[in-house]
């Protein structure tokens, strides 16, 4: 862990006690030093990110962070179900950033930050192209997922329910039975209530 400056590297060296001599020298005579350095196991956390939440919706945070018995804190609390957990349920009610400090019993810690994103208008799209080409393949309302309770349905022309949803954690790849459906009008229905926070 000894860099060619002379200075000691804890990541080179790795976790661990480590022994350094230091070695004095003149033309007649030397004199060593040892001491032991420990180097403790670091948290490692991935990269935080922003997120997209619908107004009153909730998103849970996905906060990655790897190491041995580790405690949590996310500031500000506002908005989280807990704190003090890796991944607590968000329900801004604007724009927030959260930073989570993970720290062992060690005392090492890592901090990450998030940014959850209020959107305040739900945006329904009014056509999709489901034919396997990989583009505008899904009916898919963005950010719906955050509203757990909601229910989707979409009808055809004679009233008969072609996709249903209780949540909205898939979209409508245009499918009923397993059989693709021809292109028409099709009518939506959206209800339930938004989570509570």
């Amino acid at each position: 862990g000894i860099t060619a400056t002379g200075l000691f590297n804890p990541s080179l060296a790795g976790v661990g006690v480590h022994a350094i001599t230091y070695t004095f020298l003149t033309d007649n005579c030397s004199a060593s030093e040892t001491i032991l350095i420990t180097v403790k196991s670091s948290p490692i956390a991935q990269a935080g990110r922003n997120l997209e939440v619908l107004a009153n919706g909730q998103i849970m945070l996905p906060a990655v962070v790897n190491g041995i018995n580790l405690t949590y804190q996310w500031t500000p609390a506002l908005g989280l179900d807990n704190p003090q957990i890796l991944n607590p349920v968000a329900s801004p009610k604007e724009d927030r950033e959260y930073k989570l400090t993970a720290t062992s019993d060690e005392g090492c810690e890592v901090e990450v930050f998030y940014k959850v994103i209020v959107l305040k208008e739900l945006k329904i799209p009014n056509t999709f192209t489901p034919n396997g080409d990989g583009t505008n393949d899904y009916w898919e309302i963005p950010h719906l997922n955050t509203y757990p309770g909601v229910t989707v349905q979409v009808f055809n022309r004679y009233g008969q329910v072609v996709f249903n949803s209780k949540g909205y954690p898939n979209p409508w790849n245009g499918n009923w039975n397993s059989q693709n459906l021809p292109a028409g009008t099709y009518y939506i229905a959206i209800s339930g209530t938004e989570p509570k926070t």
